[in-house]
């Protein structure tokens, strides 16, 4: 299981209720993405497999393709918190 694919379980085992796209990448270092919604929010997930890295994008309607995250960590946990409190409360 991929770092991306273990958070989006968790996010979805805390928030049994929320829509998830997976978007893997065709090159196998290449960059996954995945879309969360719930409660009318939107939350994007980088994983970036080179450098393990985690970003997060609440996703406004201004988000452009190719755009970089927002927030970016190497802390899963710390990603984790991250998703679950733009996806509760928008912050």
């Amino acid at each position: 299981m991929t770092l991306i694919e273990r958070l989006i379980e968790d996010v979805q085992e805390t928030l049994p209720s929320v829509v998830v796209s997976m978007d893997p990448p065709t090159d196998p270092k290449g960059r996954w993405f995945a879309d969360l919604r719930y409660n009318k929010r939107d939350v994007v997930v980088e994983w970036d497999v080179r450098g393990d890295r985690l970003g997060v994008t609440l996703n406004t309607g201004d988000v452009g393709y190719g755009e970089k995250s927002a927030w970016v960590t190497t802390h899963y946990y710390r990603a984790f918190a991250r998703v679950l409190s733009l996806l509760v409360y928008g912050t």
